[in-house]
């Protein structure tokens, strides 16, 4: 059972007008910040991203928790691709991510398993809880493009989420016009989420 719901407010762009998105940050409980020392951030597949895409985004999750806690140690993304591929945990991972979009609670053992691969306490995380596009039309009214971006922190003893925060966009056309592409949008919720970051480690 998930300790925590997340709640957001969609940050709403029609025509040439804009919110700025703001993300929604909770932690769980038992998280404690300053214990921190290590986290790995993870690489992500988005299907409606390119690889270029992803990799600036995890690029972007590396690079703000230099900022806000630069005494950590970190583990790039793709460092934390060979050393999962090297120890043959790739597969169990896409597994327990299907998992995880079907509604079902995945052992946490696999992460406390990649964790310790990566000699890490904390796994950053990045996924797409929400990805919707549609050009505009006489059927289906304007063109809409709406993206949530979710960033979370898995403890590696435990396996299980200590912190999580998304943020939402949703872009509206007017007229018979094409969608807005995802890319933009996701980049502007993430560094919504990327704004939200406690500081990890000792002050």
């Amino acid at each position: 059972m998930r300790w925590a719901f997340v709640l957001l407010g969609m940050a709403l762009v029609t025509g040439a007008c804009s919110t700025r998105p703001v993300a929604t940050p909770t932690a769980h409980p038992a998280f404690t910040p300053g214990s921190v020392q290590s986290v790995a951030v993870l690489p992500f597949f988005e299907w409606q991203l390119s690889l270029d895409d992803t990799h600036d985004m995890t690029d972007r999750v590396l690079t703000a928790l230099r900022h806000t806690s630069p005494d950590l140690t970190l583990v790039a993304p793709d460092e934390a691709s060979a050393l999962l591929i090297a120890e043959g945990l790739t597969y169990a991972w896409a597994l327990y991510l299907d998992d995880e979009r079907a509604g079902d609670t995945p052992e946490s053992t696999l992460v406390m398993r990649m964790a310790d691969a990566l000699g890490a306490d904390l796994l950053a995380h990045v996924r797409f809880l929400e990805v919707m596009q549609h050009d505009g039309s006489t059927t289906l009214g304007p063109a809409v493009s709406s993206v949530i971006v979710e960033l979370r922190f898995f403890d590696g003893t435990t396996g299980e989420v200590r912190w999580q925060s998304a943020a939402g966009v949703e872009e509206v056309r007017v007229d018979e016009q094409p969608a807005s592409p995802i890319d933009g949008l996701a980049r502007s919720a993430l560094v919504a989420v990327l704004d939200s970051l406690p500081h990890l480690g000792a002050r």
